[in-house]
Order: structure tokens, then C-alpha cells, then sequence
């Protein structure tokens, strides 16, 4: 599978996978808290292969990206500050309901705006400047990454 297929597939699971906590969360469920560890666990393990995969042939074969993955890096890094909150305190003692609504709204919204971003700006420059070959290859890096533990 090429490394943009990879990366499409990952979205769809990350918006489904939304929606769930979305619905866990509003209607009060204990799973909560399981859904948000699974999420930030995969979106850290995604965004590091988009990083150290995608974004340097982007580079390469379209060099006028930079500013958009600038922009992508940049929502990369909010994304990542808001799930080290949920990490650090996502068990803590005395955090209502409301704390836990309003962060998962928030990672939520921030998730949802980046894919639709990511897959409008950098995945068509991607589509078509990036060779086949190319992106094959990648593919299967990020199959073997996604393997090591």
C-alpha cells in the first residue's frame, strides 16, 4: 500500500474513533478515558511517520510546500500539546465531567480540522509530485515502523 493510502486509511479510523469518544464522553461512559489513550497513542505514532516519511519528500519533489507544512507542523504541535494534558492528567483526581467534555471537544475539533487540512493541501501536493515508486517505498517503511514496538 502506498504511504498515502496508509495514511487516508489512518484518518478514517481517527474520525470513527472520534466520533466513539465523542459519544463515550457525552453520554458519561468509563470507556473514555480507554478511547483517549488509544487515540493519542496512535496519532503520536501517525504524526511521526508523516514527519520523518512524508514531509521529506515533500520537501523534495515540491519545495514551494514549505509554507503548508509549516502550517501542518504547526497543527502537529497543538495537537501534541493538548494530548500531553490528557496524559498527565487525564486520572487526576478532582476533574469533573465538564473538564473531560470540553478537552475531548477541543482535541476533537483540532483532530478533525487537521485531516481535512492535511488531506486537501499536502496529500494532493503529495499525489502529484511524489513518483509511485516513491511512495510505495515509503509505504513499507511505515509498515515496518508500525511494527517495531
Amino acid at each position: 500500500m502506498n504511504l498515502l493510502d496508509m495514511l487516508r486509511a489512518e484518518h478514517r479510523e481517527f474520525l470513527r474513533l472520534l466520533d466513539r469518544l465523542d459519544k463515550s464522553v457525552t453520554k458519561g461512559s468509563p470507556d473514555a478515558p480507554a478511547l483517549i489513550g488509544e487515540l493519542v497513542s496512535r496519532l503520536e505514532r501517525h504524526e511521526e511517520i508523516e514527519e520523518k516519511l512524508l514531509w521529506p519528500s515533500i520537501r523534495h519533489y515540491a519545495p514551494e510546500s514549505t509554507p503548508a507544512l509549516d502550517v501542518i507542523d504547526a497543527d502537529h504541535e497543538g495537537i501534541m500539546r493538548v494530548m500531553a494534558v490528557f496524559k498527565s492528567e487525564l486520572f487526576s483526581a478532582g476533574r469533573s465531567p465538564a473538564w473531560l467534555i470540553l478537552g475531548c471537544s477541543r482535541l476533537a475539533n483540532m483532530v478533525r480540522s487537521h485531516i481535512a487540512r492535511e488531506e486537501a493541501d499536502l496529500f494532493s501536493i503529495a499525489s502529484k509530485r511524489i513518483p509511485a515508486a516513491d511512495l510505495e517505498r515509503l509505504g513499507l517503511q511505515a509498515e515496518s515502523a508500525k511494527e517495531v514496538p
